[in-house]
């Protein structure tokens, strides 16, 4: 898995609209996390879009590799 998992994103609470940062990791893996009053959030990935990202990213990634360049990140 590659570094853009680890990007983070702030969602709202559907309960009370407070917000909180979670990874898109999280999202992928459906954790269930806890806004900052309490209430429980299923998180879930509609659609395959962080997959396709993640993937996409590894197969730039390997392809510079290949060419015997490197690549960073921020």
């Amino acid at each position: 898995m590659s570094f853009i998992l680890d990007s983070k994103v702030t969602v709202d609470c559907p309960e009370c609209r407070s917000r909180l940062t979670v990874t898109l990791r999280d999202i992928q893996q459906r954790r269930l996390v806890r806004c900052s009053r309490g209430h429980s959030i299923q998180l879930k990935e509609q659609g395959d879009g962080i997959r396709k990202v993640d993937r996409a990213t590894e197969d730039l990634e390997r392809s510079i590799r290949r060419l015997g360049g490197t690549i960073r990140f921020k």
